[in-house]
């Protein structure tokens, strides 16, 4: 999903970044044509006219010119913006901020939050991806081992009550809660449910996809399970 998310960003674009890794890297056009300095370590597809980069082993955005709009300081942050905010770390917290890169609000301290015990930041930007994560205007945050989700101030909206929750997707969310996957809408209100140890979560269009840790089906607008996952 995140490579097809990737050439999008840049069909859409045309800035296809170049080199990094063990050489610095920049941006050239369809035809080969440098746009932008090469003096980048690490590149990322355009969107909405910002590219995540990284300089001296920290990451900011550029414009479309190669200039630095959001300064190079921070440990990680996603892909994107959404919304004119995305997710920073630096000097050991989780920020908010906005495409300026002023900070808007603290998420707390680091971790924030990890998919897993062993997953980190960099697994969490692989998760959102290119995608739109405040389309609905939340996203998941997590506080004192409880999930709920902050709108782009950083202000709680739905309080922290979740074992576990993934971001909005069509205006619906999964969430799991005692142990039960639930969907929920951007008020919190639950759409559908499924049995202890199962998950539930949108998957596009009319269907929601349900299984357990090892098996998977889908389900109609109602959660229903299907008989065979």
């Amino acid at each position: 999903r995140l490579v097809d998310e990737w050439m999008a960003a840049i069909q859409a674009e045309r800035l296809i970044p170049m080199g990094g890794a063990n050489e610095e890297g920049g941006y050239v056009d369809p035809e080969g044509k440098p746009v932008t300095e090469f003096a980048f370590e690490d590149m990322n597809a355009f969107v909405d006219g910002r590219a995540r980069v990284s300089r001296d082993d920290k990451q900011g955005f550029i414009d479309r010119a190669g200039r630095f709009v959001v300064t190079p300081k921070y440990d990680d942050a996603l892909l994107r913006f959404s919304r004119d905010r995305t997710v920073a770390v630096h000097d050991g917290q989780a920020w908010l901020i906005d495409v300026l890169g002023r900070d808007i609000a603290s998420l707390g301290a680091w971790p924030w939050p990890n998919l897993s015990s062993d997953e980190g930041f960099g697994d969490l930007a692989r998760f959102l991806g290119y995608g739109d994560f405040f389309a609905d205007g939340l996203i998941p945050w997590q506080r004192d081992d409880q999930w709920g989700y902050v709108g782009p101030d950083g202000s709680g909206v739905i309080p922290p009550q979740y074992q576990m929750a993934q971001p909005f997707h069509d205006g619906r969310a999964s969430v799991q809660a005692d142990g039960r996957g639930l969907l929920i809408d951007v008020q919190g209100r639950e759409v559908a449910r499924v049995p202890h140890g199962w998950w539930i979560a949108p998957s596009g269009g009319s269907r929601l996809r349900v299984g357990t840790a090892t098996r998977w089906g889908f389900a109609g607008a109602d959660g229903k399970p299907p008989s065979v996952l």
